[in-house]
């Protein structure tokens, strides 16, 4: 994903990676880090993750790492991710 910052040049990257719990219930916890081109993370950005089959919501902030966790519990595997932040588009 490309955030451009709205009075700039800068740009942010998203990445994301999708694991699948092992346990009881299947679970899946999506996790990633938010940062700009240069690497530097960025804090405070909403991400909404979304089930495409069932449209059930879970939202989650990133740390000042950037980084973020969101877990499914019984989770179908297939997801919308929405990434949100002020100053950027």
């Amino acid at each position: 994903m490309n955030f451009r910052r709205t009075a700039g040049v800068l740009s942010a990257l998203a990445s994301l990676s999708l694991a699948g719990a092992a346990s009881a219930q299947n679970a899946d916890v999506i996790r990633g880090r938010v940062t700009r081109v240069d690497s530097v993370p960025i804090p405070n950005v909403t991400v909404t993750v979304t089930t495409i089959s069932g449209g059930v919501n879970r939202s989650a902030k990133t740390d000042r790492n950037g980084r973020y966790t969101i877990t499914f519990p019984n989770g179908d595997g297939d997801y919308l991710v929405k990434f949100v932040a002020l100053g950027y588009s």
